[in-house]
């Protein structure tokens, strides 16, 4: 009994180590998402990361514990134990892939992975293109990964010569079980005294007061094991306040609501790679075209993704839907609901969406038949096969021009979507276009520059067309990337994306400074074409000065509320972190104590915010006048 303990806490001890390690290797290899922190902030990182990595070797070994220590004799069995081996090797293999998995898909979300990312797997209806190039393009964490599980093979079956002289009679046989007992409960819970609630799951952005900092003391593992037991937060779009359909600026000309509209989601065009949204950047930028054409629109010098992930962003633009930890699209509701698309229909609008990815990828199709668009345009339907990029689907400049000249012989006036996908890992060109756009150091600098030129011919295509004048450009981005500079590598700039109203037929132009995000986006257009009906979203019209201006975001499970001089950070433990984004841009000093007032101010904001739009019907949004 005593050797099977002493055995026990050596293997434990080994994963522990092999945790400890995906830890440094998800800080080293992303070291550009963490450029604010110290390092003094380090070891409590790493001491409060060690608490989740035991709390992680104990659930995920709780039945192979049990087994192990059985006190009778068949457990010597040779296969008795060749079967304890494999337990042991499969489930901790199983832990250890998790947490490799985030070294490289953490820096996309922002979160660790929870059990949402099976469901994300089954919308992707390319998996063996993606499987092919995730191998070439991460082979080191498959090498990585073996040499992990050889390790753990080798020190298993090292932990078979550990010998102990001690024997321990019935009742102390008894009463170590009973020890052994509370010591898992404890290790599973956290915490020393049992009987109190364990450590959830926000306990690292309380004790970290930043949820990217606490991101890294998570093992993804745990986040997995917590996510399948637990509910992820909520939050579907119903409405309370009436908007208003105005138009600002004041040298607006008068609308007309027969307008066109055509919607482009940029793939990853982070707000970093304008120039004209950080003119002290060195260099001239990576999105010329873009740039040039949001001086001609009114644009928005602090717009957010509600998410960070493309699914997040179809949801919040076209249904002003907040993200949540699990996107919407993977939610259960399969039922009709409001969006910009469906109200625009209700009064004679054709409505459209192009992809130029496999019809089924991420839930689109499905998502584009609940928002109330009848035509979808997939990679099934494009007639060129040869534009296919060997990986996602077609690349972005032919896949415009498409979306132009189809547009051309559809009935008017319409709403069209369009979300473009060359601008993504493995950041690959058409190979007339090799060497062409300037590069950076992250590999997809020169595919955004790409897409911008891919935008820039679109623009020369439809100018010459009747409609042109005649409809309303809205452009901005699905989500930001991992950071380049520093003062992008804090929560507030994770969600920093380009936002344009472009109207060529209006002299509707300017700069907004107020805060703006993609949940904005229905209600303003709405607005923007005197859409006839009063409308209720989480959203705010943009376009309305007298409403409040602030932008919502959920990271690691913490509600982030920012507005254009603070930010606060606050999740359902009751956490709670103010920052001065003026005079603190990093996000260093939490003011929440100092600035009680102001805290109290925003938590009021924020909590009024989540009453109304929390776990309400969405299909119940807009109501006639």
């Amino acid at each position: 009994m005593y050797q099977s303990i002493k055995r026990l806490t050596f293997l434990f001890s080994v994963l522990f180590v092999i945790f400890q390690l995906c830890r440094i290797l998800l800080v080293g290899i992303n070291h550009a998402l963490f450029q604010n922190i110290g390092m003094a902030d380090y070891p409590l990182i790493f001491l409060l990361g060690a608490l989740f990595d035991v709390m992680t070797i104990f659930l995920v070994n709780t039945p192979f514990a049990i087994a192990y220590l059985l006190p009778f004799a068949f457990t010597q069995n040779k296969y008795y134990q060749g079967v304890l081996m494999v337990l042991f090797v499969v489930s901790n293999t199983i832990a250890v892939i998790a947490n490799l998995v985030d070294v490289f898909y953490y820096p996309y979300t922002l979160k660790r992975i929870s059990i949402s990312i099976f469901s994300y797997l089954g919308t992707q209806a390319n998996m063996s293109s993606l499987g092919y190039e995730f191998f070439i393009t991460y082979w080191y964490a498959i090498v990585l990964l073996a040499l992990l599980l050889f390790v753990m093979i080798k020190f298993y079956r090292y932990s078979n010569k550990i010998r102990s002289s001690i024997y321990l009679s019935g009742k102390q046989q008894l009463g170590v079980y009973l020890l052994v007992t509370y010591i898992f409960v404890a290790g599973c819970k956290g915490q020393i005294n049992i009987i109190e609630e364990g450590t959830g799951f926000n306990t690292a952005v309380e004790t970290l007061e930043d949820p990217i900092i606490a991101g890294i003391s998570y093992n993804s593992a745990f986040t997995l094991l917590y996510s399948w037991h637990h509910d992820a937060i909520k939050i579907t779009n119903q409405a309370a306040n009436t908007h208003q359909a105005l138009c600002e600026p004041s040298q607006c000309d008068s609308l007309t609501p027969n307008k066109n509209v055509v919607i482009i989601i940029l793939e990853s065009f982070t707000s970093e790679a304008s120039k004209l949204l950080n003119p002290e950047q060195v260099g001239n930028g990576f999105t010329p075209f873009l740039d040039s054409l949001m001086t001609e629109s009114y644009y928005f010098t602090r717009a957010s993704a509600n998410g960070r992930k493309s699914m997040d962003a179809l949801p919040a633009v076209l249904a002003s839907l907040p993200a949540t930890q699990t996107p919407f699209i993977l939610s259960d509701n399969k039922s009709s609901i409001s969006s910009l698309p469906a109200s625009l229909r209700a009064i004679g609008y054709e409505t459209y969406f192009f992809h130029g990815s496999h019809n089924a990828t991420m839930g689109f199709q499905d998502f584009c038949h609940q928002s109330g668009i009848n035509h979808y345009y997939g990679l099934d339907e494009y007639p060129i096969k040869g534009d296919f990029d060997g990986t996602w689907g077609i690349w972005d400049e032919p896949y415009l021009q498409y979306m132009a000249n189809k547009l051309n012989q559809e009935q008017k006036p319409f709403i069209s979507t369009v979300f473009t996908l060359t601008s993504h890992n493995p950041f690959d060109l058409p190979a007339e276009y090799h060497n062409t756009f300037p590069k950076g150091e992250n590999g997809i600098e020169e595919t955004i520059a790409y897409t911008d030129h891919a935008l820039r011919s679109f623009f020369q295509t439809v100018k010459t067309m009747d409609w042109y004048k005649n409809t309303l450009f809205v452009i901005t981005a699905d989500h930001a990337i991992i950071p380049w500079e520093k003062h992008y590598a804090t929560s507030e700039k994770a969600f920093s994306v380009p936002l344009l109203f472009f109207d060529p037929g209006s002299a509707f132009k300017g700069a907004g400074k107020r805060r703006a995000q993609h949940i904005d986006i229905f209600p303003s257009v709405l607005s923007y074409l005197n859409f006839p009906q009063t409308l209720d979203t989480p959203g705010n019209n943009l376009f309305d000065h007298k409403q409040k201006a602030f932008s919502v975001s959920i990271i690691n499970e913490c509600y982030q509320l920012m507005t254009d001089d603070y930010l606060l950070l606050n999740n359902n433990s009751g956490f709670v972190a103010l920052y001065d984004l003026k005079n603190d841009p990093l996000q260093k000093h939490n003011l929440a104590l100092e600035q009680k007032q102001m805290t109290n101010q925003l938590l009021k904001t924020l909590n009024n915010w989540r009453n109304k739009f929390q776990s309400i019907d969405p299909t119940e949004s807009i109501h006639n006048n």
